[in-house]
């Protein structure tokens, strides 16, 4: 099994042959209003592309 952090909740699983994305989420930085009411979200960038992200994602 492999976990990866992509940023946030947005996490890469790769488990028994099989690559899952979990809670995708894919705005850029401050493109999204504030659920707190003090800065926009994403708090920052994605660390990879969105092409290298999905490379490989069967779900």
């Amino acid at each position: 099994m492999k976990l990866q952090l992509i940023r946030n909740a947005t996490l890469k699983l790769d488990y028994a042959g099989r690559t899952v994305l979990i809670d995708p989420y894919f705005a850029p930085k401050h493109s999204q209003p504030s659920f707190a009411g003090r800065s926009p979200n994403p708090l920052v960038e994605l660390p990879v592309s969105i092409d290298r992200i999905l490379d490989g994602v069967d779900w």
